[in-house]
Order: C-alpha cells, then sequence, then structure tokens
C-alpha cells in the first residue's frame, strides 16, 4: 500500500492537503463520501457548486482485481467573454482499494462545448489509508 500510494504522488505539481486525520476508517470514508449512495457525495459536491444536469453511473468492476471505475457528467457555468454559459463536463474516475487499509481515486475531468478546452484534462488524485490503530 505505501509503494502505492508513493508512486500516486509522484507526477503532482501541487498537493492540496497531505497528512490530514479523519477520525474515520478508510470504508466509514468510502461509505460517507465516495459509495454510490453517500450522504456527501461528490454528486452533493457539484449540486451545492451550481452544476446542473449531473448524472454518474454506479461503481463498476473494472477488470482488474480491486478496481472500480465510474463516470460523472454535468454542465459547468462558465465565464468567459462570448463564450457559452455552461461547458459539459466529464470526469472519469478509476478506484483501486486495498481490503480496508485504503484507496486512491484518479480523475480525470475534461470541458467541453468551450473554445481551447478540448487541448488539455484536469487529473487530480486522492488517496486515502488508515493509521496505525486501524482508523
Amino acid at each position: 500500500l505505501r509503494e502505492a500510494m508513493d508512486a500516486a504522488y509522484e507526477g503532482y505539481k501541487q498537493i492540496v492537503a497531505k497528512n490530514t486525520q479523519l477520525d474515520c476508517t478508510v470504508d466509514q470514508f468510502f461509505n460517507t463520501f465516495l459509495a454510490d449512495d453517500a450522504p456527501h457525495s461528490l454528486v452533493s459536491h457539484h449540486e451545492k457548486c451550481g452544476d446542473t444536469d449531473i448524472r454518474k453511473t454506479k461503481w463498476q468492476d473494472n477488470g482488474v482485481s480491486d478496481e472500480f471505475c465510474r463516470r460523472i457528467a454535468y454542465k459547468h457555468s462558465v465565464n468567459i467573454p462570448m463564450g457559452p454559459r455552461f461547458g459539459e463536463a466529464e470526469k472519469t474516475q478509476v478506484m483501486k482499494r486495498f481490503n480496508g487499509h485504503g484507496l486512491i481515486i484518479v480523475s480525470k475531468t475534461w470541458v467541453n462545448d468551450v473554445p481551447l478546452t478540448d487541448s488539455f484534462y484536469v487529473e487530480d488524485c486522492l488517496l486515502v489509508s488508515s493509521n496505525l490503530e486501524g482508523g
């Protein structure tokens, strides 16, 4: 697990939060924020940000041991002169679970219908691991 997490950090130029401890297990974190029916899900975050027409698939087995994927699409407000008011965004997520000890989610987000956004995507990585006490 540690090797996979260290490898996941490589290549990212900006780390928003590292070594933040929460009072929950990896499974509790997943069920609260990441599960298909999570009460504080990414979909609810997009709704609070003003995104509309949000569609998501359920986590599906990716054909690799303990690896799952899903897709989230939504309309995102765009603030550029002479451009569209909304862009269609699509986020793909691939999650690798480590039997209650941790998980890694790599997300890639593309925005369509907005000039020049067809030449890049945004990638982010979420790493969650248990501490020595198992929380």
